[in-house]
């Protein structure tokens, strides 16, 4: 029959996400709150960056993160080589800045969490 669901083609992707109960949509309505997140860590940050330097860490492994899930995509064929361009603005362009600050306050401030408010020096 032309109708049941047995016939209906489905991509792996689809299939694979069907299966595991999740809609293909669910990753898309996350990343919003996840950049949300990574927003008001960044706006602390960027008052004292050397200070809160774990911060800019954090955004420095999601930047990093971010091309290895590219390229992961890019393997499995679920993700397009020309999507490949928006690394360059979004993640590449911010590892030597994002870098830089991570260990220039990591000399400033080795031992942050140790005790005290390094942010208060």
């Amino acid at each position: 029959m032309l109708g049941n669901r047995t016939s209906v083609a489905r991509s792996p992707a689809t299939a694979r996400n069907a299966h595991a109960g999740i809609r293909p949509s669910a990753g898309r309505r996350s990343t919003p709150l996840i950049v949300a997140c990574y927003g008001v860590g960044y706006a602390f940050a960027a008052r004292q960056p050397l200070a809160l330097w774990p911060i800019v860490l954090v955004g420095l492994l999601g930047k990093i993160l971010g091309p290895l899930g590219f390229l992961f995509g890019l393997a499995t064929g679920e993700v397009p080589l020309r999507f490949g361009w928006i690394l360059l603005t979004n993640d590449l362009i911010w590892w030597v800045p994002f870098t830089r600050i991570v260990f220039a306050g990591w000399k400033r401030y080795p031992y942050f969490g140790a005790g005290g408010n390094p942010a208060a020096s």
